[in-house]
């Protein structure tokens, strides 16, 4: 999936693009990380490849860092999703 940021903000491109990689990577590695996707950012938007399910989560955390949302709350996200998912394949 391929997300284009200049449509979900206003803000400077430059801005963004350092809180979606943060410092030395570690944002963009974390999201990785957590989601098992892998996230690729180049010049004005951001690729997401894995599975359809992670998919979706991944890019309504990125979008909510585009947006201006604290990247601290979007792994919050991911995790409490990951979590719920755990539970809902537990229950059968």
């Amino acid at each position: 999936k391929t997300i284009h940021i200049k449509e979900f903000t206003k803000r400077s491109l430059k801005d963004v693009l350092a809180r979606l990689i943060g410092t030395k990577g570690k944002t963009r590695k974390t999201i990785a990380d957590i989601s098992n996707c892998e996230v690729l950012i180049k010049e004005s938007e951001v690729g997401i490849l894995g599975n359809a399910t992670d998919i979706d989560k991944v890019s309504t955390a990125v979008i909510n860092i585009i947006r201006g949302s604290k990247q601290a709350n979007a792994y919050r996200y991911l995790e409490r999703r990951n979590r719920e998912e755990k539970n809902f394949k537990d229950d059968f």
